[in-house]
């Protein structure tokens, strides 16, 4: 894993601009070749003992660590995560969605293949969602472009439809399944996803697990504790952890969420009992052998609080750190992945709506060094971000 570096080293603020070597124009000075040694060091140690890329994934990870030290408006690198959204429906609605589904489109099997012939090089996760289940959308045939390609399914999922049937067919080109499971109790199941059963989506998790051990696949549960989940937390970990699950997803309710309050009333509690119900959740974690990924401050930072078994696919999640290796003061997301909605919108992240253009207009290349994904850029290397990325990177622990 790479580790992060000072992320106090600031580039010094140009009166005018001026060309780096490949003609680009940087807002910012570059940062002294010195500073960048510690991050190239762990990138050249990553790329030698990874197994899952392709060279030219490599090579575009190399670029975009060029892209970030150098400050560049215009970059190189193309996204590595692809959020497509095929189209917006879903199967249920749950309690905390504010998704608006009416009127949606159907974005075409073949947009999604021009996308993968134009940045399939450097690309190499694929999350078929945005606001819609994954389950509806047509995955075999995204499949078959992945293993051409050499991309990677990450899937969330209300797991309803998520049976062993569905899942075995594309389980070896996929690398992440996160099940949206936000009670390990029936009744507070029922209230989160009214309709659904809670029966079906525990086997299905169940079967999830043992298919994603069978292929290294990363199956995690995850849970937003609402409708007072959150002093029974410790027993929602043992009982996913029973079900063959080593990773859980443990987070706060987003700060925009229309009934925040009512789904959330443990967020208004005094900090002792959130501190007590956190920290008996992470020592149960511990205790039997499940790695919590938050955004909740209680449970950040423990060193014990990590996977106990390396797996081909950490590089996925990693590589996120190479922002913290070479512009630490940049977003994470509008530098890693971009958002396709199912109308051809092109965004470069899913909690802030800035679009770029549509991609059934232009190539995804023009909107991606367009002049409004420029002006995103350089706010982030001014350290002047939106104010939606500002709450963004507060709600994520400083890392969107």
């Amino acid at each position: 894993m790479l580790e992060p570096v000072d992320s106090l080293v600031h580039g010094a603020r140009l009166p005018g601009r001026a060309s780096d070597a490949d003609g680009h124009v940087p807002w910012f000075l570059p940062r002294p070749p010195h500073l960048r040694e510690p991050g190239d060091a762990l990138l050249d140690a990553t790329i030698a003992s990874d197994r899952l890329l392709r060279p030219s994934q490599h090579a575009n990870l190399r670029a975009m660590a060029d892209d970030l030290f150098l400050r560049r408006s215009i970059w190189n690198s193309v996204p590595v995560r692809v959020l497509f959204e095929f189209n917006r429906r879903c199967n249920v609605k749950c309690a905390h969605c504010d998704i608006r589904r009416a009127g949606t489109k159907d974005l075409g099997q073949d947009v999604f293949e021009r996308l993968i012939e134009e940045i399939g090089h450097g690309a190499f996760e694929i999350m078929p969602l945005v606001g819609g289940e994954p389950t509806l959308a047509p995955i075999a045939q995204a499949a078959q472009l992945c293993r051409k390609h050499g991309q990677w399914l990450n899937f969330i999922t209300n797991g309803i439809l998520f049976t062993r049937e569905w899942f075995e067919p594309v389980a070896d080109v996929t690398a992440r399944v996160q099940f949206s499971l936000h009670a390990h109790e029936a009744n507070v199941f029922e209230r989160v996803i009214p309709g659904a059963d809670f029966a079906t989506v525990v086997r299905n998790l169940r079967d999830t697990a043992a298919i994603g051990r069978a292929h290294g696949t990363h199956v995690l549960a995850c849970i937003v504790p609402m409708f007072g989940m959150l002093d029974r937390l410790h027993e929602y970990v043992r009982f996913v952890a029973d079900l063959g699950v080593t990773r859980v997803i443990v987070q706060n309710l987003y700060p925009h969420t229309a009934r925040k309050g009512a789904l959330d009333p443990d967020g208004a509690n005094d900090p002792v009992r959130r501190r007590d119900a956190f920290a008996r959740a992470l020592e149960t974690a511990i205790e039997v052998g499940v790695h919590v990924e938050t955004n909740v401050p209680e449970l950040w930072g423990d060193p014990r609080n990590h996977a106990r078994e390396a797996s081909r696919f950490d590089l996925l999640q990693d590589s996120a750190e190479l922002v913290a290796q070479f512009a630490p003061e940049f977003c994470i997301s509008t530098a890693m992945q971009t958002v396709i909605e199912h109308d051809g919108t092109v965004l470069p992240c899913i909690r802030d709506r800035i679009p770029l253009g549509n991609i059934h207009r232009s190539s995804f290349l023009e909107l991606w060094n367009g002049s409004a994904m420029q002006a995103l850029r350089e706010s982030h290397f001014r350290a002047t971000p939106r104010p939606a990325c500002r709450l963004c990177r507060s709600f994520y622990l400083g890392h969107p």
